[in-house]
């Protein structure tokens, strides 16, 4: 009986404890750097999105970030060198729509890189939280999708990073719609590039095959 205990209190540690902590080591997230700024009304202030996928391969990130738009404005932003952007959106105010994608089918990437750089303007006084618009489970927010046949979500939403930016003091606010709530197609951008890249790829590869064949009648 006490074997059988002890056997159970050791389950019990393993999954409280240790599984959680094996978990972190292998998470797919995204953050910010830096995670602090302070900076003036009419100043411009700049802000990487970074992909970390630690020992995993992957195809593309969705990444929507969220943020007060009475306190900042986005002006630009610049590709990094992890994936070749093919999405820069910013028309809706208050959100930042980033998506990316490996250069070549079949290739993948992997460890930690700059997604982007999002160039910003302080409009007014006040405290902002970038976060990342994240729900496990969910496709229409921010993926991390893995080299795989159907390119499963690799994110770990609750440890994704956020980034504080201080304009001349006040109170630090989120964006509601980052805490988990109900969100339709309408509210947001459409995300999901990997699910168009893979298919572009199909669509490709299926007419290569027929000019294959197209050629060898030819030869005939």
């Amino acid at each position: 009986m006490r074997q059988k205990y002890i056997i159970t209190s050791l389950a019990i540690a393993f999954f409280f404890v240790v599984a959680p902590v094996m978990a972190k080591a292998s998470a797919a997230t995204l953050k910010f750097d830096p995670t602090t700024i302070s900076t003036n009304v009419g100043e411009i202030f700049k802000l990487d999105v970074i992909v970390d996928a630690e020992d995993k391969e992957i195809l593309g990130v969705d990444a929507l970030v969220e943020f007060d738009s009475a306190i900042c404005e986005v002006e630009s932003i610049t590709d990094g060198d992890f994936l070749e952007i093919g999405i820069k959106e910013f028309t809706q105010p208050g959100k930042i729509y980033i998506a990316g994608v490996v250069s070549n089918p079949g290739e993948s990437v992997t460890g930690e890189g700059v997604l982007a750089t999002i160039q910003c303007k302080a409009k007014a006084a006040g405290k902002t939280t970038f976060t990342y618009n994240c729900e496990t489970g969910e496709t229409n927010e921010s993926n991390i999708s893995e080299k795989s046949t159907d390119a499963p979500d690799l994110i770990q939403c609750a440890l994704n990073g956020e980034a504080v930016v201080t304009v001349g003091g006040g109170t630090a606010t989120k964006p509601k719609t980052s805490t988990g709530s109900a969100k339709t197609p309408g509210e947001l951008p459409r995300t999901g590039i990997v699910e168009d890249f893979m298919l572009y790829g199909i669509i490709g590869f299926g007419f290569m095959i027929v000019g294959l064949g197209a050629k060898s009648l030819l030869r005939v």
